[in-house]
C-alpha cells in the first residue's frame, strides 16, 4: 500500500523563518515521515522547532553550530510563560530535535 505524502499545514511562523532555518526543519520532518511518525506527532515537532529556530534568530543565532545552554536555558525561560505542560512539552519536543 502507498503511503500519502504528509501535507504540512500553513504555517505563518515558519514563514518567518530564514530558507536556512526552514530547509532543516524540513529536511528533519522528512526523516520522521520516513519512520512512520503520526500525523499529529509531526506537527507537533514542527511547531516547537519552528519556535525554537525563531527564538535562536531573534536572539542573532543564524547557525546550529551556535547552539549553547545558555541558548536552550533561555529559550526554556521564554518558555515560562506557557503553562508547565506546555513548555515541558515543548523542551521535550527541541531535546529530539536538537
Amino acid at each position: 500500500m502507498k503511503k500519502i505524502p504528509h501535507q504540512y499545514k500553513s504555517d505563518t511562523n515558519m514563514a518567518k523563518l530564514s530558507d536556512h532555518f526552514k530547509n532543516i526543519i524540513l529536511q528533519y520532518l522528512s526523516e520522521e515521515q520516513k519512520d512512520n511518525f503520526s500525523q499529529s506527532t509531526i506537527e507537533v515537532h514542527r511547531s516547537a522547532a519552528v519556535s525554537f529556530m525563531l527564538y535562536m534568530e531573534r536572539n542573532g543565532v543564524y547557525e546550529t553550530g551556535s547552539i549553547t545552554p545558555t541558548l536552550v536555558k533561555g529559550y526554556n525561560n521564554a518558555m515560562a510563560a506557557a503553562s508547565c505542560n506546555g513548555k515541558n512539552n515543548y523542551l521535550y519536543d527541541i531535546k529530539g530535535f536538537l
